[in-house]
C-alpha cells in the first residue's frame, strides 16, 4: 500500500495488529481469526472497494454481523474513506432513503441483501467471487481530522440524518475507555449491539485498539438470553456493554465471567447499581451520537448505590450549560465541545448550523437538546429533553419522524404519538384519525410502517379515533392523550379481580401459571401472550373438570371467550370407561391395529420404527444409567408392550424389561469398531412379528457412552419421547441423591392408557357429514414426481435440512403476531401455497399430527395418543396470504371439532383422503443433564430415513432460528428436485410475507408463469 497515514487512529490500529499478529482477534460462531488474518482480509476488501467505485468518498456497509463486517470497516478507514454502517434488518424503504443521501458512494453487501437496494449506487457482494487482480492502490492522505464514519439517527421530518465523526473523535473516546476501565490485551469483549447503533463501534474499536479478543454474538444469541449466557460462559467474555433497559432483565449471577459492565441510555435506579457493582466494575456512560459514542464515564460503586449522574466530560471534552427560557429551577440545556464533537449531518446544512454552533472560545459546540439540573454538590442530573426526542432501548428516536411517517400513509388525516413509561420499559402509543372515505385499520397501518421504520420506532399500540382532541390553544392535546394511553395500558396490565367472572378468574390463574406472566386481561389472546399448541394442550388437561376442547383454544383464543365455553363436565359411566378391557385383557386401539397391519404388509418392516441415538460423555456413570433405564422401562408399561393376535382380536401384552435393554462393553475396541457396532444396532429393524416392539442398546466405549432407543409407533409418539428424556434425567439424578426405586412415581398401566374415546351417535353422524363434504373433491393439488409411483411404496426416504434466512424467520414471526395466528398455521399455509404452485387444482390437502393429550392423566405418560388429521384449503387465483391462512386455520379447527372419525377410518371409506404431504412444527428436543456441565449429551443424526408420505415438511424451532427439514420418498424425488423445492418455499414465503396482499395470480417469477404446466414438465420429467 502506498497510502500515507497521518491519522493516529490508523497508526494505533496498525501497531496493535503487528504486536498481536498471531493472537485471536475475532470469534464468531465456530470461526476464529487472528489479527494477521483479519488485516489480510481487510486488504482484499480495499481492492474490491477500489474496483467497485475508485473515486467514492463514502462506503455503506450493508452486511450481516460477522467477521466480514469487521474486516470491511478496517478496509474503508485504511483506504481513507468514510464508512456508514447500516443494520441488515433495516426496512427497505428506510435503507434506500439512507443510500440516496450521499452522491459519491458505494455499498459493500451480500447477495441475499442486494435485492433490497433500489438505489442506482454501485455495490459489491462480498460473498461473490471476484476475478480482479491485486493492484497497487493510489494513496490517500488521512489525518486525525479526516472523517471516519457516519451513523444515521432518527430525524424529526421523517428523514433519517447521518452524523459524521472524525478519526480523532473516535480514538479519543476509545483511549479514555481503555484507560478508565483497565481493558488490556487479555480482555474478551462482547460485540452485542446492532451495527446501526454507535455503541457497536465502541465494542469493535475498544477490542482492536487494546489487542484483546472480540466475541461476536449472532442475532439469535442477541434475542435469546439462554444462548447469550452460553456464549459468554463458553468464551469467557469479561467485558460487555448492555443498555440499561436490557440490564434490568439480567442477574449478575447469570454471567460469572463478566468483570466489567458498561451501560447507558435511560437512567436506572439504585437497585441496578447495588446488584451489578457488587464484585463487578459497573460504568454508566453518557453522550449523543453526534459526539462520538459517549463523552462521560461514571463509575458506579456498590457502597454508594445512587442513581448515576451525567458525570464529568472525558479528557479533551467540555460541557456547557445554557439557560432554558421558561424553565423552573436550575435547569439547563447541555452543550458539548472538544475533539469528540462531530462535523454535523450529511447534506443537512441548515440542521447542522442549528445544532452545531460556533463559539469564539470553545470552537464548535453541539447543542444536545438534553436538559440537566444541577445538584447542590455541582453534579448534573438528566432532567429530560428540550424537544420531543426520546431514547428507546438506547436508540434516539424523534417522535416527529414516527408521526410524519404515519401521516404519509394513504388515508391518514392526522396523528399523535405519545410515550408511556412503564416499570421497566417505554411504549409508543399512536392515535390516528383517518379520512372519511378511507378504510385504514391498525393491522394495515402496522404493515405499512414496517416498510419505513426500524422495529424500535414502530408504535406498540395504535388506536383509531374520529378526531384528535385539542387544547385551549387549538393544538393537539398531547397531555390528555398521554393520560388516556397510560390509563389504558395500566388497566390492561393489571385488571382487577372484580372485573373477571368466576370462570375468567380461574382461567386467568392457569394462563399466568403456564405462560409465566403476572397479569391477564379479558381481551388478551392466549397465543399472543406466548402460548403454543403444547401449552394449549396442557391448559385443557389442567381444566379437566370443564368441557373444554383443544379446538376451543385455537378458535376462541381470548380469555373472555374461552371462559364462556367452560361448562362442568358430566361423569362418564364405568361401563363406558372400561370398554377396551375384556376378560382382563386390553385390546389394541383402532389406530394401533391399523399401524401394525401396515408395518407387516410394507416392503420395509421398519417403516414405523422410531429411532433415536445419543452420545454421552463426561461425568456419566454407566452402571447408574443402566439402572435408570431399567427403572424407566418398569415405570412405563408401553415401553414393554407388544401386539399379538388372539382369536381374531389384536391384544396388548406387557413383557419383561430384561429382553428389551442390552449393554455392550466396547471399552477395549477401536473408535472405528465402536462406530460400526453402533451403526449396526441403529439400522437393525425391530422384529415385531416375534414381539419385539422396543429395544434399548447401551454401548460403553470407555470415555463415552452411546444410547440407542428404537420403539415401534404403535406404542410411542413424539410427545412420549419428551417424557422419556425428562424421566431419564429425573430418575438418574434421583438415584444420585439417594432415592430408591420405590420413590419413583408409577405411570398408568396400559389398560388405563388406551381407553377409547366416548363418542355419541350424533357426534359420529355430524363428523361423517362434514368429511363427506370436505372429501368430495377428488382432484387435489400435487407436486410432480420424478418417477412412476409404485403400487406399494418402498418406504425408502431421504432428507434435506435448510436453516431459513434470519429475515425470513423474522417475517414469519411478525406475520403470525400481527395476524394473531400460531406459527404452525402460517407455516402450514405457506406449504399449501407451495404445493398449489405446482398444480392447476385449487384444492390443497395436508396431513398433520395432533398430540391428543388434553386429558391431564396423559401428560406424563408414554404411549400412542397422537392422531393424524387433515387440513384442507382452497387456493384460487385471487387468494392472498391472509385468505389462505384464514382457510388453513378454519380447517384446523374443524378437523379437531369433527374428530369422532379417525383418519384411518376416513381413508378406508374415502381412498382419496390418503395423505401425500405432511407438515408439522417441532420445538427443540429436551436435553437431559443440560444443567450439569460435567455431562455432555449430544443427539446423533440418522444416516437413513424412512418416509410414510411423498413429502414431509418438518419445521424445527431452535431459539429464534427456524429449520426446514424436508423428508422425501426416495423412489419419487431426487435430491436435486428437493433443493429446487426448498428454494421455491423460501422464494414464495418471502414474496407473500413481504406483501401479504399479493394474490396468487400476480406472481410473475419463473415459478408462477401462466404456462406453469409446461414449465413443470420441462423441470421434472
Amino acid at each position: 500500500m502506498s497510502s500515507v497515514h497521518q491519522s493516529r487512529l490508523l497508526q494505533s490500529l496498525k501497531s496493535m495488529a503487528v504486536r498481536h499478529c498471531q493472537k485471536t482477534a475475532l470469534i464468531y460462531q465456530d470461526q476464529e481469526v487472528t489479527y494477521a488474518e483479519l488485516y489480510a482480509l481487510a486488504e482484499v476488501y480495499q481492492q474490491r472497494i477500489h474496483r467497485c467505485s475508485p473515486s467514492c468518498d463514502y462506503v455503506y456497509l450493508y452486511l450481516d454481523k460477522g467477521i466480514e463486517l469487521i474486516a470491511a470497516i478496517l478496509a474503508v478507514i485504511q483506504s481513507g474513506r468514510t464508512f456508514i454502517p447500516v443494520d441488515a434488518n433495516t426496512p427497505p424503504r428506510r435503507l434506500n432513503q439512507i443510500l440516496d443521501d450521499v452522491a459519491c458512494a458505494c455499498v459493500l453487501t451480500e447477495k441475499h441483501l442486494a435485492s433490497n437496494i433500489d438505489s442506482k449506487i454501485p455495490y459489491d457482494c462480498l460473498d461473490e467471487a471476484t476475478g480482479g487482480k491485486h493492484t497497487s492502490l493510489p494513496g490517500k492522505f488521512v489525518t486525525d481530522r479526516s472523517s471516519c464514519y457516519a451513523i444515521y439517527t432518527s430525524g424529526s421530518t421523517g428523514r433519517p440524518k447521518g452524523a459524521i465523526i472524525s478519526h480523532q473523535a473516535l480514538l479519543n473516546v476509545i483511549e479514555q475507555s481503555i484507560s478508565e476501565m483497565a481493558i488490556s490485551s487479555d480482555s474478551k469483549i462482547l460485540q452485542f449491539s446492532s451495527i446501526g447503533f454507535d455503541v457497536s463501534l465502541w465494542e469493535i474499536f475498544t477490542s482492536l485498539l487494546s489487542g484483546s479478543t472480540l466475541v461476536i454474538a449472532t442475532n439469535a444469541q442477541r434475542y435469546d438470553l439462554d444462548a447469550l449466557q452460553i456464549l459468554i460462559h463458553d468464551e469467557a467474555v469479561d467485558t460487555a456493554f448492555f443498555m440499561s433497559t436490557f440490564l434490568t432483565h439480567l442477574q449478575p449471577r447469570q454471567f460469572p465471567t463478566i468483570k466489567t459492565v458498561v451501560t447507558g441510555g435511560e437512567m436506572f435506579g439504585e437497585k441496578i447499581v447495588a446488584q451489578w457493582a457488587d464484585g463487578k466494575a459497573l460504568y454508566y456512560v453518557y453522550g449523543p451520537t453526534e459526539c462520538a459514542i459517549f463523552q462521560s464515564i461514571v463509575p458506579c460503586e456498590k457502597n454508594v448505590p445512587a442513581v448515576p449522574t451525567v458525570g464529568h466530560p472525558i479528557a479533551n471534552m467540555h460541557f456547557h450549560l445554557y439557560e432554558v427560557v421558561g424553565s423552573e429551577g436550575d435547569v439547563f440545556e447541555l452543550g458539548i465541545s472538544g475533539i469528540g464533537v462531530g462535523y454535523g449531518y450529511l447534506n443537512r446544512k441548515t440542521l447542522t448550523k442549528e445544532k452545531f454552533v460556533q463559539d469564539h472560545q470553545a470552537g464548535v459546540i453541539y447543542l444536545t437538546g438534553d436538559l440537566v439540573k444541577r445538584r447542590p454538590d455541582g453534579e448534573l442530573d438528566f432532567y429530560g429533553r428540550k424537544d420531543r426526542q426520546i431514547k428507546i432501548n438506547g436508540y434516539r428516536v424523534e417522535i416527529g419522524e414516527i408521526e410524519n411517517t404515519i401521516l404519509r400513509q394513504q388515508g391518514v388525516e392526522s396523528c399523535c404519538v405519545v410515550v408511556v413509561e412503564l416499570a421497566q420499559s417505554k411504549q409508543l402509543f399512536a392515535y390516528v384519525s383517518s379520512l372519511p372515505s378511507s378504510d385504514v385499520n391498525e393491522a394495515w397501518l402496522l404493515d405499512s410502517l414496517r416498510a419505513s421504520l426500524p422495529g424500535y420506532m414502530i408504535p406498540d399500540h395504535i388506536r383509531l379515533i374520529d378526531c384528535l382532541p385539542k387544547n385551549q390553544n387549538g393544538k393537539i392535546d398531547r397531555k390528555l392523550l398521554k393520560e388516556q394511553a397510560s390509563e389504558s395500558l395500566n388497566n390492561h396490565s393489571a385488571p382487577s379481580s372484580e372485573e373477571l367472572t368466576e370462570h375468567e378468574a380461574k382461567l386467568a390463574e392457569y394462563w399466568k401459571k403456564l405462560l409465566k406472566i403476572d397479569a391477564v386481561g379479558q381481551e388478551d389472546d392466549f397465543f399472543l401472550l406466548g402460548g403454543t399448541s403444547a401449552l394449549a394442550i396442557r391448559l385443557v388437561a389442567e381444566l379437566a373438570d370443564y368441557a373444554l376442547k383443544f379446538s376451543d383454544i385455537l378458535e376462541l383464543r381470548t380469555l373472555v371467550k374461552v371462559a364462556a365455553k367452560m361448562t362442568p363436565v358430566t361423569s362418564v359411566t364405568e361401563e363406558a370407561a372400561v370398554v377396551n378391557v375384556q376378560n382382563g385383557k386390553t385390546k389394541a386401539t383402532h389406530t394401533q391395529t391399523s399401524i401394525w397391519f401396515a408395518s407387516l404388509s410394507s416392503e420395509r418392516s421398519d417403516i414405523y420404527d422410531l429411532r433415536y441415538a445419543y452420545q454421552i460423555s463426561g461425568n456419566i456413570d454407566c452402571a447408574l444409567l443402566m439402572k435408570t433405564l431399567t427403572t424407566l422401562l418398569h415405570k412405563h408399561e408401553s415401553l414393554r408392550t407388544s401386539l399379538r393376535l388372539e382369536r381374531e382380536q389384536i391384544l396388548l401384552e406387557v413383557g419383561n424389561a430384561d429382553k428389551i435393554i442390552r449393554q455392550h462393553d466396547l471399552s477395549l475396541e477401536t473408535p472405528e469398531i465402536v462406530q460400526q457396532r453402533v451403526g449396526e444396532a441403529l439400522s437393525q429393524p425391530l422384529d415385531i412379528e416375534s414381539g419385539t416392539f422396543s429395544a434399548v442398546d447401551v454401548f460403553d466405549a470407555g470415555s463415552e457412552i452411546f444410547l440407542i432407543l428404537k420403539v415401534h409407533h404403535t406404542v410411542y409418539d413424539g410427545w412420549s419421547h419428551d417424557v422419556f428424556l425428562k424421566d431419564l434425567e429425573s430418575i438418574y439424578f434421583g438415584y444420585c441423591y439417594g432415592y430408591t426405586s420405590t420413590d419413583i412415581e408409577e405411570a398408568l398401566p396400559i389398560k388405563d392408557i388406551y381407553q377409547p374415546k366416548v363418542v355419541t351417535n350424533n357426534e359420529r353422524q355430524a363428523s361423517w357429514l362434514y368429511w363427506r363434504q370436505m372429501l368430495s373433491h377428488d382432484a387435489v393439488a400435487t407436486v410432480p414426481v420424478c418417477a412412476e409411483r409404485n403400487l406399494v411404496p418402498s418406504g425408502d426416504g431421504g432428507q434435506s435440512v435448510r436453516k431459513l434466512d434470519d429475515r425470513l424467520a423474522s417475517l414469519l414471526r411478525k406475520f403470525a403476531l400481527d395476524n394473531k395466528q400460531t406459527l404452525f398455521v402460517v407455516l402450514a399455509s405457506l406449504v399449501q401455497l407451495v404445493i398449489r404452485s405446482y398444480s392447476d387444482n385449487e384444492q390443497v390437502r395436508l396431513g398433520t399430527v395432533r398430540a391428543n393429550r388434553e386429558q391431564k392423566t396423559r401428560l406424563d405418560q408414554i404411549g400412542l395418543y397422537a392422531e393424524t388429521f387433515l387440513i384442507n384449503n382452497t387456493i384460487n387465483e385471487k387468494s392472498c396470504l391472509s385468505h389462505i391462512v384464514d382457510g388453513c386455520e378454519r380447517s384446523l379447527i374443524e378437523s379437531t371439532r369433527y374428530d369422532s372419525i379417525s383418519y384411518l377410518e376416513l381413508v378406508s371409506q374415502f381412498p382419496s383422503a390418503a395423505i401425500h404431504y405432511w407438515v408439522t412444527v417441532v420445538e427443540a428436543e429436551f436435553e437431559p443433564f443440560h444443567e450439569d456441565t460435567s455431562i455432555q449429551w449430544e443427539k446423533l443424526p440418522l444416516e437413513e430415513e424412512t418416509n410414510l408420505f411423498d413429502l414431509s415438511f418438518i419445521f424445527e424451532l431452535e431459539n429464534n432460528d427456524i429449520y426446514l427439514k424436508l423428508v422425501f420418498a426416495g423412489d419419487l424425488y431426487s435430491e436435486v428436485k428437493i433443493d429446487e423445492l426448498l428454494d421455491r418455499f423460501e422464494s414464495i414465503a418471502t414474496c407473500f410475507l413481504k406483501d401479504p396482499e399479493t394474490s396468487f395470480s400476480t406472481l410473475s417469477d419463473s415459478l408462477m408463469l401462466s404456462n406453469r404446466k409446461t414449465f413443470l414438465q420441462e423441470r421434472f420429467n
